[in-house]
């Protein structure tokens, strides 16, 4: 977590500075680091290939699982919600994949 500082009044000036410093926590943090010569961008532009093949193949199953007639009255509910919490996840791991993709792409 990053640390901002933050400044409080301490209300009293008896032997004491009027201001102090509190640190605060910030939930985000970007970190930029050069990887070029030190990561095989080939293989790793490789690696998401497989990844979003995979993903996308599990997704497709899933997804024709979903679409069967009487899907809703046939599979319990706890297995459906279950079934669309997993399709959501696949959805969003595709998507950084594809941007991992095109971060790796640019890179080269």
């Amino acid at each position: 977590m990053l640390l901002r500082q933050r400044m409080i009044s301490t209300g009293s000036s008896v032997h004491r500075p009027t201001d102090r410093t509190e640190p605060e926590a910030v939930p985000v943090v970007f970190v930029h680091v050069l990887v070029r010569g030190l990561v095989d961008l080939d293989n790793e532009i490789a690696k998401c290939d497989k990844k979003i093949g995979l993903a996308q193949m599990t997704l497709t199953k899933l997804q024709k699982v979903i679409s069967q007639p009487n899907y809703t009255e046939t599979i319990p509910a706890n297995v459906q919600e279950a079934n669309e919490e997993k399709r959501k996840t696949l959805e969003a791991e595709l998507t950084t994949l594809e941007a991992s993709k095109e971060m790796f792409t640019k890179l080269k």
